[in-house]
């Protein structure tokens, strides 16, 4: 399928070798879903889709995110996302251990997370 444009929207399953199609050198559009139970990553994965222009629709499922962008962006909104998680799970789990330990008097074991 054609468009006017040098983009070309294929199936879901179809071009996913690279960034651009090897047969016609047009950018190569992929969708994917993201199921997001935890609040948190919610909030931090429509920030950096946000931040990295794409627009993250909800979907029937609950807490799932569908985007539709070039493969590439695909990519690097997972590789951003993945790298953030991290330092966000380490500052919610100070917090969360501060919290806990003025409330109750209590330090959380952080090996049994």
């Amino acid at each position: 399928m054609r468009t006017d444009g040098p983009v070309k929207k294929p199936a879901p399953t179809a071009h996913v070798h690279g960034p651009h199609c090897a047969h016609c050198g047009t950018t190569l559009l992929g969708a994917r879903e993201y199921a997001l139970e935890d609040h948190f990553m919610r909030l931090l994965f429509l920030a950096v889709c946000a931040q990295m222009g794409v627009e993250a629709v909800k979907t029937r499922q609950r807490a799932a995110f569908r985007v539709e962008a070039a493969v590439a962006t695909l990519d690097q909104l997972e590789v951003r996302v993945q790298s953030l998680i991290v330092e966000l799970d380490g500052q919610l789990m100070n917090v969360a251990a501060r919290f806990i330990r003025e409330r109750t008097g209590q330090e959380i074991d952080r090996s049994a997370r």
